[in-house]
């Protein structure tokens, strides 16, 4: 008997050592405390989730901030900007799309700030008044370019504008604004928009995109100008053609060293036809002197119908093998 019950006792040790564990489990939750409450607090795997565990103290990337937006008026000048007028047998509305801002306080990336030739009384809209009306849109840089093209505040402008009677809708963006009215004709081909300007746009990227010292929440809107970025977005987006019934033209500043002219009047461009204007300018003056305003003006009035594949190889090779001058690159 002795044998027996030596040979049990490390089984009961063990049941014993369980029973005393679930009782102190259970006293250890009904315990009113603090011990409760870090004991249920220890991280516990997700047995139930696919794929690989969740690593601790990983962070989720945060949602970009939600741009400002400002869609406004600044010619002819009214009391409420906000508040859209047609000016009676004006017919012509034109919209001012601006591009990257050089910022370095992130507080400042989110809002839409107008530059000075997108105001009233800048030599750009002085000289744009005798033909249309004159609008400015501002957007916030959080997002990328193609984000800011779908911005609601966008679309129901450009809806505001068609409602007043405007029969001729006119974007004009500079820079990433040039991308941004591609972006909404592709998208939005029956909006409203007749013509579309891109002034020094960048549709092959830019390598200055790649600058780093920049807020981290404009990153997504800076990357989205980038060469690799650009390429892939092209290769995405092989089926978007610019509407026939748009009036398209690529304004081209030849002494443009942030973007250059090849980055500017791109291939896949060349190959519909789109037109090019060149003129002698670099990216910081175009929209802001007055002679690079009444070429703009020009470009705006007049008609521009899509290209031959003569007249764009003519294109081609007179602005990438000759110095040109301060004029309509007409074959």
């Amino acid at each position: 008997m002795a044998n027996s019950a030596t040979g049990f006792s490390p089984l009961l040790a063990v049941v014993r050592s369980l029973f005393c564990f679930l009782m102190l489990g259970g006293l250890l939750i009904s315990l009113p405390g603090e011990a409760a409450p870090k004991l249920l607090r220890l991280p516990l795997p997700n047995l139930f989730k696919t794929g690989k565990p969740d690593k601790p103290g990983q962070a989720k990337p945060e949602e970009p901030e939600k741009p400002e937006t400002s869609f406004i008026q600044v010619h002819p000048d009214v009391k409420d900007p906000a508040r859209f007028v047609r000016s009676k047998g004006q017919k012509r509305a034109v919209v001012l799309i601006h591009g990257y801002w050089l910022c370095f306080n992130k507080d400042r990336v989110p809002r839409a700030v107008f530059k000075d030739w997108q105001r009233k009384g800048s030599p750009l809209v002085t000289t744009l008044g005798p033909l249309a009306d004159v609008f400015s849109f501002a957007y916030g840089q959080t997002v990328s370019v193609e984000e800011v093209a779908h911005l609601p505040a966008l679309r129901a402008g450009i809806a505001r504008l068609k409602m007043l009677g405007y029969c001729r809708i006119v974007l004009v963006g500079h820079s990433a604004g040039g991308l941004v009215a591609r972006y909404f004709v592709e998208d939005f081909p029956d909006a409203g928009v007749t013509k579309v300007v891109q002034v020094c746009a960048p549709n092959g990227g830019t390598r200055y995109a790649d600058i780093k010292l920049i807020p981290n929440n404009q990153k997504l809107f800076v990357a989205s100008l980038s060469t690799a970025n650009r390429e892939k977005c092209l290769e995405d987006r092989q089926t978007k053609k610019i509407p026939a019934q748009v009036q398209f033209i690529c304004l081209l500043g030849m002494d443009d060293l942030i973007v250059p002219c090849k980055c500017q009047w791109t291939q896949d461009l060349q190959k519909q036809g789109v037109p090019a204007v060149k003129c002698v300018t670099n990216h910081h003056h175009v929209m802001r002197r007055a002679v690079s305003a009444k070429i703009l003006a020009q470009v705006i009035r007049d008609k521009y119908p899509r290209w031959t594949s003569v007249q764009v190889a003519d294109a081609v090779k007179e602005l990438f093998t000759k110095k040109t001058k301060l004029k309509k690159v007409m074959p």
